[in-house]
């Protein structure tokens, strides 16, 4: 229920239609719990429930001149379900399951890169890698040499 003072959904919707930010960010305010306890229901991940709810708070924003009435909040939550369920494609298309496989050789993990590095920096860093890898230990490297040294 909203508070006596508070203008009811109606009139700050059309106050948005005019172009009134502040308006709009009441809408918000109202409703951002809301929508996002429907957004992580749907989706079951808080940080992907948090990315829809913003998204379906700036498709409605965007689309404001078009809600041609009726109950905005019902039409806000089509919009976060919609967002909703487009997070759930978007993550099915790129689903996020561990790159850790066993074979006969044992277990491997795929290296991916980190967001934030170039190609070059990922290839650099995996060819210094495998470098480390192929190095010989210390005590291979006594027995190339030939000779024993103290430990």
């Amino acid at each position: 229920m909203t508070d006596a003072l508070e203008p009811v959904d109606e009139h700050l919707v059309s106050l948005s239609k005019d172009g009134s930010l502040s308006a709009f960010n009441r809408l918000v305010e109202r409703y951002q719990g809301p929508v996002y306890n429907l957004c992580f229901r749907l989706i079951g991940d808080r940080s992907a429930a948090e990315d829809a709810t913003q998204e379906a708070f700036l498709s409605a924003y965007r689309s404001i001149l078009r809600f041609e009435g009726g109950s905005f909040r019902s039409w806000l939550f089509r919009i976060a379900a919609n967002e909703s369920k487009d997070e759930l494609r978007r993550r099915s298309r790129r689903p996020a399951d561990s790159l850790t496989f066993t074979d006969s050789g044992g277990e491997h993990t795929v290296d991916l890169p980190d967001a934030s590095e170039t190609a070059p920096e990922y290839v650099e860093r995996r060819v210094v890698s495998e470098a480390c890898r192929t190095l010989p230990t210390d005590s291979s490297m006594r027995s190339i040499q030939g000779e024993t040294l103290p430990t």
